[in-house]
């Protein structure tokens, strides 16, 4: 009777032994896929923080170009804006001619009195500020 008692506890060694070398290759196997998506994520990592780079220097070079157009449009507002002026001195210039031109019709009509000379010069006054 206790020759069998004897062969149990050798078996049973045998059997904890398998238990803990499946149990060790799965952890082996675990550790081993754990590993390569750490490198997978770490190769992602430096191929983002490249893409990041780039990018960064795209909006730099975009940021440059915008204040030189920025720059070039300050500068055409300040180009049309003095000819906008220079026309307008332009206008009222044209406009005193014709004026001029008014007032020597009008001296030469002799039907129109000095009166109708002050309606005809008020009616170009108005008339030019209403272009304005």
């Amino acid at each position: 009777p206790s020759s069998p008692p004897q062969q149990q506890q050798p078996s049973q060694p045998t059997h904890d032994a398998k238990i803990s070398l499946d149990l060790l290759h799965t952890l082996l196997e675990t550790c081993i896929t754990l590993t390569r998506k750490v490198e997978a994520l770490e190769q992602d990592k430096v191929a983002q923080a490249r893409e990041i780079i780039k990018l960064k220097k795209m909006v730099k070079k975009l940021e440059r170009k915008n204040k030189v157009k920025v720059f070039g449009l300050r500068r055409l507002k300040k180009v049309r804006t003095a000819e906008r002026v220079e026309s307008s001195a332009d206008t009222v210039m044209d406009d005193v001619s014709k004026q001029g031109g008014i007032i020597v019709d009008i001296n030469t009509d002799k039907d129109v009195t000095l009166k109708d000379v002050d309606v005809v010069t008020k009616d170009a006054e108005v008339e030019e500020s209403a272009d304005v």
